[in-house]
């Protein structure tokens, strides 16, 4: 199939609204949550505009993290389907209500970052056990594994999916954030200077341990310990390697550095009262509740003042593509070829194969090629260029792989050489520091070889062949490569089918969820005047 590059760019210009339109949106959500925490309207907004503000700091947004923003917009509202889950635990149909709801946001959020299911499962249990309602917190902890079950086998298969984001690739294994740094809220990329970091986050712990002083309840001596827990997670789990898709890549801390943050806020609202503006101001400056508004304040209009002037970071940008464009043609041409990238720093060689389809903006969890033996291939590739010493068989290697071109930049002159006298290897200087290596035109993703249509994808049962209306029989290619039998040469087609079983059983599972979720028909709803009269009457009482 070719590529469609409208339908890919309009995808990429939605990544980035979403990033740019995160904190927003982020603070939004935090303030649908924050507002029934604290009493006061105007304090929900300043915290909820502090959990907004967080994204920038701790530069997700610079990174473009898609796996940041998302836990800053379902963390507060998974935690407000929490909050009514117990206080309106109610008997009948609207007891599943909450509990779907509740799995519902977790489906999106753990296909994020799978390892969050065994926080969010722990959540639903403890609810459950709370409300007394083991059927309701089964459905909210089971119910993202339902709809994910074809997921399933992946992340057995590949175990390091399971620690990592949507995108691993895009976290370099080379470097891992600064243990110091994930305390006061910086992650992987953030720009802003440390001093800003360290006031902001400041704030979140004041406010935080001033609402452990003040109410002294167990409620919140269990969130504060979360808070240092989710914190040692987001540590430990940065300082891991792992392999997914069997290149390496460092697991996520973003997620976990976000639940840290958003337990502290939850802390800081709820140990917040409204100011009464009937009091003097000698009462107003000796009231404790001044000093934290005084200090939220101080907190947002810091991180704004950062972020209006220098907060865009020197990572969020639109660079110019460096590969040629013929290159990039050859690859979206008929032939469906791919371009093997090296570049050489020093001792280090870096590579990676990209084809039509990227990597781009959100593909980083697929790479071009997910075979291990693949992989070896690349690697000894690499190396053969980095060194200028290429095998006998280089060129029977680039063409299983389909590569139809090779980029190279940093490497010697005299390794550039050594390369270029293989057989069938046309090199082409594109500036002083980059060469190009074209292969023969006869390069495809798909080729017919002693009596065998083969095709440069990994073996797998989803792909069929069709050669003039009839069906091709499978057969083995002696390597890696996905192969059928064929006589003579003829017009193939090939597709690959997707998993009816897999379609089904999600398309099952969001709707069991959607109609548990779903509202009765016999609830009665209050008109909303009457509403918040009813509740200044409790607040009222409640003084």
């Amino acid at each position: 199939s070719t590529l469609d590059r409208s339908s890919a760019a309009s995808d990429v210009y939605k990544r980035q609204v979403l990033v740019l339109g995160g904190c927003l949106i982020a603070g939004a959500c935090g303030y649908f949550f924050l507002r029934h925490l604290t009493k006061s309207r105007w304090q929900a907004a300043v915290l909820a505009s502090l959990w907004g503000l967080a994204l920038p700091l701790s530069g997700a947004t610079g990174a473009g993290s898609l796996d940041a923003i998302a836990a800053a917009i379902l963390l507060p509202l998974i935690a407000n389907v929490c909050r009514v889950w117990l206080v309106n635990d109610k008997a009948g149909p609207q007891m599943w209500r909450r509990p779907a709801h509740f799995a519902l946001l977790s489906t999106i959020l753990i296909s994020f970052v799978p390892l969050t299911w065994l926080v969010l499962a722990l959540v639903a249990f403890l609810i459950g056990k709370r409300t007394k309602n083991w059927k309701a917190a089964l459905i909210a902890a089971l119910g993202p594994i339902v709809v994910l079950l074809p997921w399933l086998p992946r992340l057995f298969s590949d175990p390091g999916r399971l620690l990592t984001g949507s995108e691993p690739s895009a976290v370099w294994s080379s470097s891992a954030p600064n243990p110091l740094g994930l305390l006061a809220g910086r992650g992987e990329f953030a720009s802003a200077p440390i001093a800003i970091n360290v006031l902001v986050i400041a704030v979140f712990w004041v406010l935080a341990l001033v609402a452990v002083y003040r109410l002294r309840s167990r409620l919140v001596l269990y969130l504060a310990g979360s808070a240092v827990a989710f914190l040692a997670v987001a540590i430990l789990l940065s300082r891991l390697v792992v392999t997914v898709n069997y290149v390496p890549a460092r697991p996520i801390s973003f997620v976990w550095l976000f639940c840290y943050l958003g337990v502290l806020l939850m802390l800081a609202a709820l140990g917040t009262d409204p100011i009464d503006i009937r009091m003097s101001r000698a009462e107003l400056l000796h009231k404790p509740n001044f000093w934290l508004a005084a200090a939220a304040v101080f907190g947002v209009l810091l991180g704004s003042f950062w972020w209006a002037i220098a907060g865009s970071g020197p990572n969020l940008n639109r660079g110019n593509q460096q590969v040629p464009s013929y290159v990039q043609d050859t690859l979206r041409s008929e032939r469906h070829t791919r371009a093997l990238l090296v570049e050489a720093d020093g001792s280090v060689a870096k590579y990676w194969l990209v084809d039509e389809n990227g990597p781009t903006w959100g593909s980083g969890e697929k790479p071009a090629i997910g075979s291990r033996a693949a992989n070896n291939q690349l690697s000894d590739l690499a190396k053969q260029i980095a060194q200028g010493m290429p095998s006998d068989d280089v060129y029977e290697q680039l063409t299983g792989l389909a590569i139809s071109h090779i980029w190279v930049r940093g490497v010697s002159e005299e390794a550039i050489q050594e390369f270029s006298s293989s057989a069938s290897l046309t090199p082409i200087d594109v500036d002083d520091n980059t060469t190009v290596f074209s292969m023969p035109s006869n390069v495809s993703r798909m080729m017919f070889k002693d009596g065998k249509v083969l095709l440069s994808e990994p073996k797998d049962s989803q792909w069929s062949a069709k050669a003039v209306g009839t069906r091709l029989t499978a057969s083995d290619a002696g390597d890696w490569r996905q192969a059928w039998e064929l006589s003579e040469k003829k017009n193939v087609e090939i597709s690959a089918s997707p998993s009816l079983f897999s379609m089904a059983t999600q398309i099952l599972g969001l709707l069991a969820l959607g109609i548990l979720g779903a509202p009765a028909a016999k609830e009665e709803k209050l008109p909303r005047r009457a509403t918040e009269t009813a509740k200044q009457s409790a607040r009222r009482r409640a003084e």
